[in-house]
């Protein structure tokens, strides 16, 4: 039987160049003569980069002296070779890269304290004023400035609080921006150069479950509400909520509300382990007041994403390569839906199990690398098609539930680009019918991913396979059918296609609605932009495929606990971060012992916890989230954990949990933005949640 492509609708957003962008890291990569990563970007199709990448901008940017070449790294104690700022800025602007660069925060505390023990933000005005300034006249270089970014995991690195990194970026961004509108070419150069800043998170220098941990829930409210001067909602505080409120307060002046136009997440997916990972940061920004205190316009940056490299849930010898590759696109696709507007890939040259092209110095690229050079290369400017069966699935793929293949679709007005994963379970061949979305086509180019034989295709180091193969040979009537082997990686293209009159419709529709001419209802797979269960790239998978992964929670990765055996070599790190989970009432155990950040700059979330908003975002807990208009309600999470902590225990659960997969959604649907109704709901689970608290729930 064909793999049959049926289309359901369009998504709205397309992907951009922007969203392909990449990082440089300061202390290892070197460019023109010196060494490699002005190739590999090149060959990546990467415009956009970010300097002077992740954590080492804490310890070893200096503004005042940018170009010093050998710098003391006060964490290690030790002498750090460093990529010049002028001869990176030099390296960008011949070579057309747009540049986004990261601010060092870390130093820019005083002594003094709050009664909370919070610091006071103290900077070097002047000095910060003139680098903004030789930066922007090109005293450096003068590559397009895309962004200024306030900070690196203030968290982790630059070893702050919430309020503390507030009080910094508040002032901050105050003077980039005053320095940006007052240059004389600003007009010409630099109205869209951004300045951005860090979304909130409850880890490490930042973790407040700590500080109330001996506490009863009614004791914590009112001894945070004392000490921050902040409402709590619900019946204990949401500390990975607040952490941004925090941040947010500091913003307390026109001027400095002004001075920001976006906000930064860093995004390493512990998918399929825990599907949510890819969208949990997301999820924070649009459920708290990060537009109301910015605006609607507000636009996000991810300035690192990739697979989670460091989690104890992934085996690098195993779980990596070709898999790896596919997460890329599936971390990508949440990118046009959530209003990304940049997007900095980590790492290029890396000793990672997830890097894009090895370490510096070495020829050629991973799987990784492949996998995001096809996708830099054909989806920008393309929207994603909603395939599946007519099921109404949120899923926007079509996935053979036996083998595992999927088919990804993108398109633009004129050109089709599929990626075609072969699943485990794979028996030697994909068919795809292709009828229901094109009926001609001019050219098209067919290229498979693979390893050498012999090669373990779980492996990034494998030796990469890939080959042209011939469209003309492998279509017929409208059915490819080529020869695969599992987790094989078809790119297949189609140019000067001849669409369906069905698909040409939905185009349209697509294109009105991001222009605004019209507003229709959300279709599955592509839901309205405020509608909290629509937030794509959790949706993968039947309801029996979600009873047997129960989410786990996502984990961090730029200051993560990386496994013992993983040769890392010594001078990536930059300082011990202890991370934390965002908060869920009594977590179950701690985190793996963290280790530097730079070993492996993935940044987002903690290890090895449960799921901080599973039912939430993705969905398992649709009435009542649909009911309380927040995922992270304190009685929203409590029903998750009625579900995590004792209905996944039992069988009649796990069908319960199955059934409800199916009919919660129709069930919400009934409840979302119906005020009398979500307060009868929320009045019929009142008594559920006070007996589960009671008698059941630690």
């Amino acid at each position: 039987m064909p793999f049959t492509l049926i289309p359901q609708a369009i998504s709205t957003h397309a992907f951009t160049q922007e969203q392909f962008g990449a990082n440089i890291l300061g202390n290892r990569d070197r460019v023109d003569e010196e060494g490699t990563y002005d190739d590999k970007v090149e060959e990546l199709g990467v415009e956009h980069i970010r300097y002077p990448g992740g954590s080492l901008t804490e310890f070893l940017f200096d503004i005042e002296s940018p170009d010093r070449v050998e710098v003391y790294s006060e964490d290690k104690g030790t002498m750090e070779e460093m990529l010049p700022y002028s001869e990176f800025m030099q390296y960008a602007e011949g070579a057309g890269q747009s540049v986004t660069v990261v601010l060092p925060t870390r130093t820019n505390l005083g002594s003094s304290v709050d009664a909370n023990g919070d610091r006071y933000a103290e900077i070097d005005e002047d000095a910060l004023r003139g680098f903004i300034k030789d930066t922007l006249d090109g005293e450096y270089g003068a590559p397009e400035i895309q962004a200024f970014e306030i900070g690196n995991e203030y968290w982790g690195a630059g070893r702050m609080s919430a309020v503390e990194y507030g009080r910094v970026a508040s002032e901050m961004s105050v003077i980039v921006k005053d320095e940006i509108r007052s240059h004389p070419d600003y007009e010409e150069k630099f109205t869209d150069t951004d300045v951005v800043v860090q979304m909130g998170q409850n880890y490490n220098h930042s973790n407040l479950s700590d500080r109330y941990e001996d506490m009863t829930p009614e004791e914590e409210v009112l001894a945070f509400e004392k000490d921050y001067g902040i409402e709590i909602e619900g019946w204990r505080p949401n500390y990975a909520k607040i952490n941004n409120d925090l941040i947010l307060k500091e913003f307390n002046t026109d001027e400095e509300q002004d001075s920001v136009d976006g906000v930064v997440a860093h995004i390493y997916s512990k998918a399929p382990e825990s599907m949510q990972s890819r969208i949990w940061d997301m999820s924070q920004i649009n459920e708290t007041g990060w537009e109301e205190v910015f605006g609607e316009d507000l636009t996000r940056y991810v300035t690192e994403w990739n697979q989670s490299a460091s989690t104890g849930r992934f085996d690098r010898a195993n779980d990596y390569g070709l898999k790896n590759a596919k997460e890329l696109l599936e971390i990508a696709e949440t990118f046009p839906e959530n209003h990304v507007e940049a997007a900095h890939v980590w790492a290029v040259q890396q000793n990672t199990a997830s890097d894009l092209a090895n370490l510096e110095g070495s020829e050629g690229l991973t799987t990784t690398g492949e996998m995001f050079k096809m996708m830099a290369e054909s989806l920008p400017g393309k929207r994603e098609v909603v395939l599946g069966e007519e099921d109404d699935s949120l899923e926007k793929e079509a996935e053979d539930d036996q083998s595992g293949d999927e088919v990804h679709a993108f398109a633009d007005e004129s050109d089709l680009a599929l990626f075609a994963f072969a699943g485990e379970q794979n028996e030697g061949n994909m068919e795809i019918d292709l009828n229901g979305l094109i009926n001609s086509y001019g050219a098209a180019t067919i290229t498979r991913l693979g390893v050498q034989d012999g090669e373990n295709p779980g492996n990034n180091n494998s030796e990469v396979l890939l080959e042209e193969l011939n469209a003309e040979e492998l279509i017929e009537d409208g059915i490819l059918n080529v020869e695969m082997k599992p987790f094989e990686i078809l790119h297949i293209t189609f140019d000067e296609t001849g669409f369906t009159p069905e698909f040409e419709e939905m185009m349209a529709e697509a294109e009105a609605r991001e222009a605004g001419e019209h507003i229709t209802d959300a279709v599955p797979g592509d839901p309205d932009w405020g509608d909290w269960s629509g937030t794509y790239g959790v949706e993968h998978g039947t309801a029996a495929e979600v009873d047997e992964d129960v989410p786990g929670t996502p984990g961090t990765d730029s200051d993560p606990a990386v496994d013992e055996d993983e040769d890392l070599p010594e001078d990536d790190g930059f300082g011990e971060v202890d991370v934390d989970t965002p908060d869920i009432p009594d977590r179950p155990e701690e985190p793996e012992e963290p280790t530097s950040p730079e070993e492996e700059e993935d940044a987002s979330y903690p290890e090895e916890e449960d799921d901080p908003v599973a039912g939430g975002a993705d969905g398992s807990c649709f009435v009542a989230t649909a009911a309380y208009t927040d995922p992270m309600h304190p009685d929203v999470c409590d029903l998750r954990r009625l579900r995590d902590e004792h209905l996944t225990n039992y069988r009649t659960g796990r069908a319960f949990i199955a059934f409800y997969w199916r009919v919660g959604p129709v069930l919400a649907g009934h409840v979302r933005g119906r005020p009398v109704v979500s307060a009868v709901t929320r009045a019929a689970l009142a008594p559920l949640i006070w007996s589960v608290r009671r008698f059941v729930l630690k």
